[in-house]
């Protein structure tokens, strides 16, 4: 049986704060190829903070495994096998 932490992520699990519109339009590229642009114009090593699933990351550094020296880490929560910790 399905059990979600409907107190901290609303009733449909995926509830929370209500965000102003985006004051700019859709990028005119993946993720994948903003990441890897952002990377090569970065003058220093970029931490990265994913925050949903990390496929994009896998891509981002089998596409372009020059630019792993340009990120200085990856910051993540990772998820569990089980229960898991669905508490505040």
């Amino acid at each position: 049986e399905l059990i979600i932490a409907d107190n901290v992520h609303g009733e449909s699990g995926l509830d929370g704060p209500k965000l102003p519109d985006p004051a700019f339009a859709p990028q005119a590229m993946t993720g994948i190829e903003l990441m890897a642009r952002c990377l090569r114009e970065s003058a220093e090593p970029v931490t990265l903070v994913p925050t949903g699933p990390l496929t994009n990351i896998a891509l981002l550094l089998a596409a372009h495994p020059e630019l792993k020296s340009k990120i200085a880490r990856i910051v993540l929560m990772g998820g569990a096998a089980g229960a898991g910790n669905w508490t505040p």
